[in-house]
């Protein structure tokens, strides 16, 4: 894919868009579910080199929590959500007002939680790409990992280099009326499927 010029510089622009059209939906969900004032936005996207995925904000050396979801429908791909486990930690207490249950790694509840928040974004997201593109994408169970960044993306990056080269950081921020959080999510469309977003986003502007 073109990483360079006017078009591809309108193409991401339109998809940036669809993305916050998504947060505006997940925001919207969340608040519904949890009676409370949240709030969900994205302040960017950009596209970044496999090569450069795994270094772009997370040592080598130090574990993230993950949330793993793969994409269904017209294309293949994932959605993968990544944070530190102290701000995974903080999504959660912004959600559900609980604080953290131990200074060790993110207990059940914890876990639990965060999915549900993934699941809910994940599908907010997808369905406002497949809404504004015309080409049906869903997501698939949400999938919890803790590890390394680089052990878990080593090998969904592998599978994903079969058809493309790049990904997409879509960097996030949940907060409520005493503090926030920011996040990345990782969509990782095999090459045909993002050629065929931007394609039919630019269509359907």
């Amino acid at each position: 894919m073109n990483t360079r010029g006017p078009e591809n510089r309108e193409a991401m622009a339109n998809l940036q868009k669809a993305f916050e059209q998504g947060a505006q939906g997940a925001q919207d969900a969340l608040r519904k579910m949890m009676k409370r004032d949240l709030e969900f936005t994205v302040s960017g996207v950009q596209e970044v080199p496999f090569d450069q995925v795994c270094n772009f904000r997370y040592p080598a050396d130090v574990p993230v929590a993950m949330i793993v979801l793969r994409l269904l429908g017209a294309g293949e791909g994932y959605l993968v959500f990544v944070m530190f486990e102290e701000s995974a930690k903080k999504v959660n207490q912004i959600l559900w007002e609980e604080g953290p249950k131990s200074s060790e790694v993110l207990n059940l509840s914890s876990i639990s939680a965060i999915k549900e928040m993934g699941n809910i974004v994940g599908s907010c997201f997808l369905n406002r790409l497949a809404d504004s593109s015309g080409i049906e994408l869903r997501p698939g169970e949400p999938m919890f990992v803790y590890d390394l960044m680089e052990a878990v993306m080593e090998a969904l990056l592998i599978e994903q280099s079969l058809s493309s080269d790049r990904a997409i950081i879509v960097d996030t921020i949940i907060k409520n009326p005493q503090e926030g959080i920011s996040f990345d999510i990782l969509f990782l469309p095999s090459g045909g499927l993002l050629d065929r977003l931007l394609e039919g986003l630019t269509q359907h502007e």
